[in-house]
């Protein structure tokens, strides 16, 4: 993949999260050089596939790219986006190895969890992530 032109990060967000979306906010407010880029994978237009992942990856955990179009996920990705706005000293304890182990777990557990915050259908085996139905 190449690098990212003209923004340090980009972030694979959930917009049909209300937690994703807080945090997305939170962020793009802060993002006064315009250093993120946000992608929502809840956009009926996001292909996954071009990044070599499936839709299912993305809805099982946080994904960001870094400038030089590295993917990185899970907790790697926090410090990463929150230091593209001058906060990544608030993840800096994401170093140290024991917190990181900690982190670690308290992370997989968060992301075993927040696909319910969501309005994504289930991701089964033998289905593909769906977004719901529009009304019209």
């Amino acid at each position: 993949m190449p690098a990212i032109p003209n923004f340090q990060v980009e972030i694979f967000y959930d917009s049909l999260c209300p937690v994703c979306r807080r945090e997305v906010g939170f962020l793009q407010r802060r993002d006064k050089r315009g250093s993120l880029r946000l992608v929502d994978i809840a956009d009926p237009d996001f292909d996954p596939g071009q990044y070599g992942l499936e839709l299912s990856d993305f809805i099982a955990r946080m994904y960001v790219r870094d400038g030089q179009g590295i993917l990185r996920h899970g907790l790697d990705s926090f410090p990463i986006m929150w230091g593209a706005v001058g906060l990544g000293w608030v993840w800096s304890w994401t170093r140290l190895p024991l917190l990181r182990q900690l982190g670690m777990a308290g992370y997989a557990l968060f992301a075993k969890v927040r696909p319910r915050f969501s309005k994504f259908k289930p991701c089964l085996p033998e289905d593909a992530c769906r977004l719901p139905r529009r009304e019209d």
